[in-house]
């Protein structure tokens, strides 16, 4: 006996019968409530505008045929911004689709979900038009898919949330390019200023040397002409030719004129000093063969020492041909070197050697 009341009981393989609602309307039973009025949202055709392939205007799709007919050919502006930079063709489209959202946020019947979408995305287009920073517009880029995977208003507010996307993509990928092309040239550029710096420390340095060496050369030269140079060998030369016919002309002892400029060269400071070297030994030896043709006694000085005698008094080459002049004339005894004496034969040596034991 079950202690349950069968008015407890209930039957899980039966169906609980309708309720029937009743209204103090008009005294009248009825089966349905009366229906409250709702405002009626905007239909998806009213709110959903597509670009145009021509003018890239964002173009509602109840007018869509009407512009395909008017716009035929794209637009100058268009064609301007498509040859010309690409942020500022991503800024224009921007702009066009914020102005579709801004209309579409005044209009009084948006669903609550769309309308807070699309605040968002007002928002967001203003921050894309006003910064080139790749940080801010990563932070946009993430909002806005976040708010595409979420999104739970009406489809057009997600093609407008696509759209904004990938025009912020686009516009870092432009700017990432820009700063990356930078990069390569200030890259490029400090590469060709290193090198250019490098040939130019290089030129510095041999030109450095160069004026090192010549200012060395003009110090020991004493500012050295070389017009008198030329002048005092053409004069040696026609002593030489006059006191000895039978030298010829193309063979003389003498330097070449340019050997004889050490000034003009670019040899090192060894070459100079033996130039000079060569010059006054030409010198000497000039007077030597002056002297050999008058028939003068001509005395044994040493040329080497003499040299360095004029190197040590500090005597320009200017004047070296009258220092050499009056030391021939008036020899110094220091500078004349004595004959080595002969060794006398080995009879003489036998016979002084006789007389010797005979005395």
């Amino acid at each position: 006996m079950s202690l349950i009341s069968p008015l407890f009981e209930i039957n899980p393989f039966t169906l609980p019968q309708p309720t029937t609602i009743r209204f103090s309307h008009t005294h009248n039973c009825l089966r349905h409530p009366n229906r409250i009025p709702m405002k009626p949202f905007e239909d998806f055709e009213t709110i959903l505008n597509i670009p145009c392939i021509n003018c890239q205007e964002l173009v509602n799709v109840s007018r869509i045929n009407e512009h395909s007919q008017l716009c035929v050919y794209p637009t100058s502006k268009v064609l301007d911004l498509e040859s010309g930079n690409e942020v500022e063709e991503v800024r224009f489209k921007v702009i066009n689709l914020k102005k579709v959202l801004e209309e579409i946020a005044a209009k009084p019947h948006i669903k609550p979900n769309d309308n807070n979408c699309i605040t968002i995305m007002i928002r967001h287009s203003m921050t894309v038009l006003n910064t080139r920073n790749t940080m801010a517009l990563e932070h946009i880029l993430d909002s806005l898919n976040t708010m595409i995977q979420v999104h739970k208003g009406s489809l057009a507010t997600m093609i407008y949330a696509e759209r904004l996307a990938a025009l912020v993509v686009r516009l870092l990928a432009c700017l990432i390019g820009n700063e990356n092309a930078k990069t390569k040239v200030n890259e490029k550029n400090s590469v060709q200023e290193k090198t250019v710096i490098k040939s130019l420390q290089e030129q510095v340095e041999f030109y450095k040397t160069r004026t090192q060496n010549l200012q060395k050369v003009v110090a020991r030269t004493q500012n050295i002409s070389l017009q008198s140079i030329n002048i005092k060998l053409e004069a040696i030369k026609s002593e030489i030719d006059s006191l000895s016919p039978s030298v010829s002309p193309g063979t003389s002892i003498l330097l070449d004129e340019s050997s004889l400029s050490p000034g003009i060269s670019d040899n090192e400071d060894q070459r100079d000093d033996e130039e000079l070297k060569r010059y006054f030994f030409s010198l000497c030896l000039s007077y030597k063969i002056k002297l050999s043709a008058t028939g003068r006694i001509k005395p044994n000085l040493s040329i080497s020492k003499l040299y360095h005698d004029a190197l040590d008094k500090k005597i320009k080459p200017e004047d070296w041909k009258k220092y050499v002049n009056q030391q021939f004339c008036k020899p110094d005894q220091k500078f004349i070197e004595k004959k080595p004496r002969r060794r006398p034969p080995g009879k003489f040596m036998n016979i002084f050697e006789t007389i010797t034991e005979e005395q």
